[in-house]
């Protein structure tokens, strides 16, 4: 309350608070990328965008001892793998949480001189750090399967399956769209297929080979929204 010119005025103060908005929607498919070769270190060049925040790559190879040396993006940029092998058959498969935005190449070393089949996918609106979530399977058989709990709501299920021959495959699960699928001569298929969970639950990832029974590899990761406080946002309520 305040007087002026002997007129007593009252004065209100409207407050327009901070509010914390979070993230609330499962993260997004950004840019692929396809790589066939034959060589100890393959390198492919992948875009990682603005507001692109997670890369994934995975491959495969016909080569029970040869090892996967390491995974990087954009020469330094060091990606944590997961393999598994099933008859003499190798699947990989790397992220890397907050890649640096630019157009560089994804490298793959491994320990001897082999033929790969490979790819890359970058991920919009997820969270820093490991996936919530890694599953493996292997088998012989001609439908590639890989059960997956995710622990968060709004997470994306992003899995990877190689086997030894070129036969063509389909992702088949409701809801589960193919991503990329790359193919060496007759040896070799990858693909990559994700799959949104809006809500906690399990899932199986289910694939379809074209032709008879494969050695087969699944490697499979739940990547969830931000968790962490220090990724909301503030905005003007």
């Amino acid at each position: 309350m305040t007087k002026v010119f002997g007129y007593t005025f009252i004065l209100f103060v409207v407050l327009f608070p901070f509010a914390t908005a979070s993230y609330s929607q499962v993260p997004t498919v950004g840019t692929t990328s396809t790589y066939n070769g034959t060589a100890t270190t393959h390198s492919w060049s992948q875009v990682v965008n603005t507001g692109e925040d997670y890369l994934t790559a995975c491959g495969v190879y016909n080569s029970g001892t040869t090892t996967v040396s390491s995974v990087e993006f954009n020469t330094s940029e060091a990606m944590t793998v997961t393999t598994v092998t099933q008859g003499g058959t190798t699947i990989w498969f790397a992220y890397l949480s907050r890649p640096t935005v630019t157009t560089a190449n994804i490298e793959v070393t491994l320990s001897a001189s082999q033929n790969i089949t490979a790819g890359g996918m970058t991920l919009n609106g997820a969270n820093d750090g490991a996936p919530d979530v890694t599953q493996t399977a292997s088998g012989l058989s001609n439908d590639p399967q890989i059960s997956v709990t995710t622990t968060n709501a709004n997470s994306i299920i992003v899995d990877c399956v190689g086997y030894n021959a070129n036969a063509g495959f389909t992702a088949d699960g409701i809801g589960q769209t193919l991503q990329y699928s790359a193919a060496f001569s007759f040896s070799l298929e990858i693909g990559s297929s994700t799959k949104n969970m809006a809500s906690t639950g399990t899932f199986l990832m289910d694939w379809t080979i074209g032709s008879g029974a494969k050695d087969w590899g699944a490697i499979a990761f739940a990547i969830p929204e931000p968790q962490a406080s220090g990724n909301s946002r503030r905005i003007w309520k």
